[in-house]
């Protein structure tokens, strides 16, 4: 059984508890959809590519403008100054307060193609997730019996799986040896490509611990020279 990336440490073993025969496997490393376990439907909807077959397009981490549009009489949103409909949604008008703006995302790659952006007192959902990196738990992962450890690697090189794999099978193997974690581990994953790190869910964090608001880009120091 393939549990939740959205689950805690806490949570993790109180299902082991509960089905100690079943074997269980969980994500460790890599990408974390904005959208609950990978239903990301800005890639759906603008590529119709869809996450969990390993073909998101990473359509939150693309640089975007925003255009100010207006809903006409019928409850269309167009672009302020280009009377070209966005989108169909339902008629807004007569039902509760008027809508003071309405803001559209124009993509960079895509000039002159509109999506409506609608926001709520938590604001829009169009925003980049820094990578999952959970090597520090391996240790107590183990101890709980969890039987797999799973390292995103579909849309990766061959560089960043191998090595990835070779760090996280040195931190198992540790702390199968009862050895204490090996903190330069962390600054081998540090190397390898990669939007900031976070350990997700598996425990508490505030907010702008998950997000990276400053570039959706991966980053490395790192690159292999010869194969």
């Amino acid at each position: 059984m393939i549990l939740s990336r959205e689950l805690s440490l806490e949570e993790i073993e109180e299902i082991r508890n509960q089905v100690p025969d079943m074997e269980i496997e969980i994500f460790v490393h890599g990408a974390l959809c904005m959208a609950y376990s990978g239903r990301c439907l800005l890639s759906g909807y603008i590529n119709k590519r869809d996450p969990n077959q390993g073909t998101c397009t990473n359509a939150c981490r693309w640089e975007y403008n925003v255009q100010e549009g207006k809903e006409d009489d019928v409850g269309n949103i167009v672009h302020k100054y280009e009377p070209i409909p966005v989108q169909n949604v339902e008629p807004t008008l007569g039902i509760g307060a008027p809508t003071d703006k309405v803001f559209m995302i124009e993509e960079a790659q895509r000039p002159g193609e509109y999506m409506t952006a609608f926001e709520d007192e938590h604001g829009t959902y169009i925003m980049n997730s820094k990578d999952l990196r959970a090597i520090a738990h391996v240790e107590r992962l183990t101890k709980m019996g969890v039987h797999s450890l799973k390292i995103e690697g579909r849309t990766k090189s061959f560089y960043y799986c191998a090595r990835t794999a070779q760090v996280y099978r040195k931190a198992i193997d540790d702390a199968a040896a009862g050895k204490p974690f090996d903190t330069s581990l962390l600054e081998t994953l540090e190397g390898l490509a990669h939007r900031g790190y976070t350990e997700g869910f598996l425990r508490r964090h505030t907010h702008d611990d998950y997000q990276n608001y400053e570039y959706g880009y991966s980053v490395s120091d790192r690159q292999p020279v010869c194969w």
